[in-house]
């Protein structure tokens, strides 16, 4: 009792309750505030992921094609965790796999629940669209069972591989005089190509690298 750590959730982590910049394309605020509460992390881990993974929409009548999305249940799980520097616990991380299953059952019994009791809570536009929900939300529940394994992976994957020990890790700065820079765009294996170009464009120049104790061919890393 106790592991796991209550905080602010949001509880109602739909794609459609986070605003996007039209020019940019960048998150600019979530909405929706009215169900913040103290709560889980892995509530709305959970409740994203039913709603953004699964391969058909939420009253999807075409049962046969839900299953959870794991590419999108990875690419969520990497920003969710930011790569493992989160601050999430141990406890927490190993939690996120149960919140999407649990939060995805629990949606199907509501949706169920609220079909039975006449469609008093959540709104329709059809009629039988809250048994609609339901059923999605209980076979997404199902695949969600029969990938358990790699979810677990997933998680464990995406929150391990940058737990490194960066103490060591200082920053300075030093003067980079006349130097060549080149933007490489591709895989590892294929950099020497673009090393080769940028030796050969500053002997075009009249130059000649300099490589030595004070002066470095270095990269700068965007994504990894």
């Amino acid at each position: 009792a106790g592991e796991l750590p209550v905080g602010v959730t949001h509880n109602d982590t739909k794609f459609n309750n986070v605003l996007i910049d039209a020019d940019t394309g960048e998150g600019v605020c979530v909405i929706d505030l009215d169900t913040v509460m103290p709560g889980l992390t892995a509530y709305d881990f959970g409740d994203a992921i039913r709603f953004g993974a699964n391969t058909i929409a939420e009253d999807s009548l075409d049962l046969h094609r839900c299953g959870i999305d794991l590419t999108r249940y990875r690419q969520y799980a990497e920003g969710f965790t930011l790569g493992g520097t989160s601050g999430l616990t141990p406890a927490e991380t190993d939690a996120l796999p149960l919140g999407a299953k649990m939060m995805t059952f629990e949606n199907g019994m509501r949706f169920l629940a609220d079909y039975l009791n006449g469609d008093v809570y959540f709104k329709t536009s059809r009629p039988r669209q809250n048994l609609d929900r339901a059923r999605t939300q209980l076979a997404l529940t199902a695949d969600m069972e029969a990938h358990w394994d790699e979810m677990r992976r997933i998680i464990r994957e995406v929150t391990e591989k940058k737990q490194q020990d960066f103490s060591a890790v200082e920053f300075f700065s030093w003067e980079e005089g006349l130097c060549v820079q080149c933007m490489h765009i591709g895989p590892y294996d294929e950099e020497p190509a673009t090393v080769a170009a940028m030796e050969e464009y500053t002997r075009a120049q009249g130059y000649e690298a300099d490589f030595g104790e004070d002066r470095f061919y270095h990269e700068i890393y965007l994504s990894d």
